[in-house]
């Protein structure tokens, strides 16, 4: 039988609106980071091209002025944390059961994330995803966040791999794909759990649309099926 581990190693997954419920505490945290330098909510247009970016890039281009992004960032960061001692981060249904699958299927899974590193950290000990998971990059770590390639090429390094064709990567946003495909990742899978509906995905070439995380075993092992037959 085919098995996607003839063509894949990993799985680079998003976690905010990917792996992780998109719950409205980013929106919650954001307003709070923003309101701290007086500033408003931004509008769906002006925010939806940022989402999926590292987050200290993000508010710099919301707030312009060095020191103010500074605080509203902190203020964001520190929202955030509150949120994840409330109990309220969640993870996306079937997502635990997912890193189970994957590694069943042959792949390690890596979470990729523009958040900063110890926010990261705290997202997946309260979710107790620490054996679950083989890797955890953050835009904290690279040069660039996404949609740069820089997090996804990052996690196939530090696990020796060298062909980026045998990795996955799945995430909520543009800026998600976009840095697979810019990473030359074998497989784009967007999900409609998070930021972006199935247009805006489909606007980066060669992408899957699934409905959520839940569906991306069966995914691999539909795109390995007919594969297989050439190897």
């Amino acid at each position: 039988m085919a098995s996607p581990r003839d063509l894949f190693s990993l799985a680079a997954l998003d976690m905010n609106g990917t792996t992780v419920e998109d719950s409205g505490i980013f929106e919650s945290s954001l307003r709070h980071g923003l309101a701290e330098v007086g500033l408003p909510y931004p509008e769906p247009d002006v925010l939806a091209p940022l989402r999926g970016m590292a987050k200290t890039e993000m508010f710099r281009r919301l707030v312009p002025d060095p020191a103010l992004s500074d605080l509203a960032y902190n203020a964001f960061t520190a929202a955030f944390h509150t949120s994840i001692r409330d109990g309220a981060v969640k993870p996306v249904a079937g997502a635990s059961e997912v890193f189970s699958e994957l590694h069943r299927l042959g792949l390690r899974v890596c979470l990729i994330t523009g958040f900063p590193t110890a926010l990261q950290n705290a997202i997946i000990h309260a979710l107790d995803w620490d054996e679950l998971i083989d890797l955890s990059v953050s835009s904290d770590e690279v040069p660039q966040g996404r949609p740069h390639p820089d997090v996804i090429l990052h996690a196939a390094e530090r696990l020796g791999i060298t062909d980026h064709r045998r990795v996955v990567v799945a995430g909520d946003t543009v800026n998600d794909l976009m840095a697979g495909e810019r990473a030359g990742a074998g497989l784009l899978a967007g999900v409609l759990t998070g930021s972006h509906d199935e247009a805006k995905l489909r606007t980066v070439p060669g992408a899957h649309v699934i409905d959520s995380i839940a569906q991306l075993p069966e995914l691999l092992t539909t795109v390995a099926a007919p594969a297989r037959e050439h190897l």
